[in-house]
Parts: C-alpha cells; structure tokens; sequence
C-alpha cells in the first residue's frame, strides 16, 4: 500500500503540470472548433442552349463542430457586385462536419443598371447568409477539364429496348399485355427469361441440336398456358442492329405492343 502512494505522489509531482497542460490544449481546441466558421464551398460553371451561363452544384462543407443556417447563397464578383445564386426558404441546416449539395435555378440574364453584365464565374466567392450576418467561404471551381489532360477517356455507349437499358447479350424480346399492362422480357440464348418475368418458369428448354427460335419461345407460352394469360403479345428478334418483329398473338401485328 505504501508503494503505492509513493508511486501515487510521484506522478502527481512529475506529471502533473503535463496532465495540465494536455488538458488545456485540448479544451482550446474544442473551443477553436466551435467559434468562428469555416465552410469550404465548391462550384460548376453550369450552361446550355436556353438559359445563361449560372453557377451550379455547388456543394458546401462545414469544417466546425457547430451547425450553420443557410437563409441564401450569394456570389461575389469584384469584390464589390453581389449576385442571390439562391434563397433557402426554410433555411438549409448545415450540420457539423457535414456536406450538401446545393442547385441553382436558372435565369435569362444579368444586368447592372441598364447594362447587361457577363461575369467571371470561376473568380466568384461565395458567401453565406446566416443568423449572425454573412459568412465567407473558401471557394474553389471544379472543372472537369483537369481530368482530360492526364487520362485517356472511356466513352460510355447506352442501348434501350422500351426504355429498358441493356448491353444486347440476349437473342428475343418478349413484350406481353398482361393486367393492363404492358411487360417487357429479354430473352437469351440460353432460354432464360429476364426483366418482367414473374411467373413460375423462367427459362425456356430447347431441345438438343436446336437453336432458339420465336416457334420455340411461342411453343414454351402455350405450354405453359402464360399465351391464355396475356391479352396479346409480340415477339422481337435482336441481332446488334435492329429489333425486328417475328411473332405476334395479334392480327394487327404491332398494335398496342410496339417499341416505344
């Protein structure tokens, strides 16, 4: 016991005045995280054919342990001309530590007096309306043009069928009137049936030393009684290319079933 209260005694001889000086950094900390603001915003150039050039998806930061009420976004341009990107009504609440993503809408033009005005969008800064006044932001413009000049780009290329998109690794599309509805199916060379399907069997069997065909897909529907269910139906045969029409339940052959 006596050990330790000597040992008790002597860290609070050696140590104590570090204990305390921890103790006070880190309480200035905590307190420096919660006075003041710090809000890093970053912004798009956004235009096109029908309105002006705006500022756009900005996305603001807080940096501070403390939540901001945004009451309206504004841009500055020369230190001197203020430009409303938005009015947050109710107020926005930007939470500590916290991100958010903010549009604008879109305008005509701009004008000073009388005069049009076409301002520098990449030089704005971008200030905060908030309970105690206005609050100054860390602007940065993102341009995506950066990325342009380090990497080769990967071009994107997007097939639909009825609005349904898909990367063309199927033979026949199905599209049946089932409950008023109109249902788009994609089947594969395989036999099985995908997208829209929510009957029992969803993959057709083909015979050995036979290929998939509409008179195997249309043979598997009356099996199966689903060609009694459906109001009507059309089948599409796929090769890359075009969608052409092989098989249709219907006298009038597109009707109510066709592409859209």
């Amino acid at each position: 016991m006596e050990i330790f209260q000597q040992f008790i005694s002597y860290i609070d001889t050696n140590f104590r005045p570090l204990i305390v000086l921890i103790s006070t950094l880190l309480a200035l900390f905590f307190y420096w995280k919660k006075i003041g603001n710090n809000i890093v915003c970053s912004f798009k150039v956004s235009s096109d054919r029908l309105s002006s050039t705006r500022i756009d998806d900005l996305v603001l930061t807080n940096k501070k342990d403390k939540p901001v009420p945004i009451y309206a976004i504004h841009a500055v341009f020369d230190k001197e001309l203020l430009l409303t990107l938005c009015e947050c009504n109710p107020p926005l609440i930007l939470k500590p530590y916290e991100s958010i993503a903010v549009n604008t809408e879109a305008y005509s033009n701009l004008f000073i007096g009388a005069d049009a005005y076409y301002p520098e969008y990449i030089d704005a800064e971008i200030l905060i309306e908030s309970v105690n006044g206005l609050i100054k932001c860390k602007s940065h413009f993102y341009n995506r043009n950066l990325l342009n000049s380090d990497f080769r780009r990967i071009m994107k290329s997007i097939s639909k069928f009825n609005g349904i998109v898909h990367s063309g690794n199927f033979s026949y599309v199905l599209i049946y009137r089932f409950e008023d509805k109109v249902h788009t199916t994609f089947i594969h060379e395989s036999g099985f049936l995908e997208n829209d399907w929510s009957f029992d069997y969803n993959k057709i069997g083909i015979p050995v030393d036979f290929k998939l065909d509409e008179k195997i897909i249309n043979k598997f529907l009356i099996d199966c009684k689903y060609a009694e269910l459906f109001t009507s139906y059309n089948i599409y045969k796929y090769d890359c290319r075009s969608y052409d029409l092989v098989f249709s339940s219907t006298a009038n052959k597109v009707s109510e079933l066709s592409i859209r």
